[in-house]
């Protein structure tokens, strides 16, 4: 299987600075998580999604009107998942979508981009709500660059994914945060760098490579 650069770092972050006792990269729901009579209660709320958003006002289309609920988790992927645990139970769920992109964050237009990332908040909360059952949880995307109207826009798109969760009863305890730039620097980046002259696990590929480098420092 082949591990991104990002989602090592991710992992790591997960393990070490978010205290996950747990952590996965590439999580994907089961097919068999995913049955007719499972997602049954869940489709107000992905047709609620598809509306809100075709209709804002600007539109940021998020679900293609050809798309049913199944198909739309099938194609869902957590890059990296951890799962915080106390007295045998979820404490804190974390899941990190994070993209890697040398020229910066780009999946089409701002306007696109924007509602790329907005899919991928809803869309990885829904996967914690409905196949892992799960009440609430921790959903971030990152970046470590974009253009500043990229940036801007994907912020908006965040504050307007936070306000619809806030008028969800199935999702209002939920919270979602987007690193871009300095912040991916500043809340992942520089906390998984300072570990590294203290982590020594050989899965812990972005780690390893850090302290390769440090040898010649």
């Amino acid at each position: 299987m082949k591990i991104e650069v990002g989602e090592s770092l991710a992992l790591s972050w997960l393990r070490h600075i978010r205290g996950c006792q747990l952590a996965q990269v590439n999580w994907k729901a089961s097919p068999d998580m995913l049955t007719e009579a499972a997602i049954e209660p869940m489709k107000p709320l992905f047709e609620r999604i598809r509306a809100t958003f075709d209709q804002a006002d600007p539109p940021l289309p998020l679900i293609k009107r050809t798309s049913s609920l199944n198909q739309w988790l099938k194609q869902g992927e957590v890059d990296a998942l951890g799962l915080k645990l106390s007295d045998g139970a979820v404490e804190a769920a974390i899941a990190v979508d994070i993209a890697f992109h040398e020229g910066g964050l780009v999946y089409g237009s701002s306007t696109e981009t924007a509602a790329r990332v907005a899919k991928k908040l809803l869309r990885t909360a829904l996967l914690l709500h409905g196949p892992l059952g799960l009440t609430g949880g921790y959903v971030v995307f990152a970046s470590p660059k974009a253009s500043p109207s990229t940036r801007s826009a994907v912020l908006a798109a965040r504050d307007r994914v936070r306000d619809f969760a806030q008028g969800s009863t199935a999702l209002d305890t939920f919270k979602f945060d987007v690193f871009v730039g300095e912040d991916f620097n500043r809340e992942l980046l520089q906390p998984v760098l300072a570990l590294s002259k203290h982590v020594a696990d050989t899965s812990e590929l972005f780690l390893r490579s850090v302290q390769l480098t440090a040898l010649f420092e």
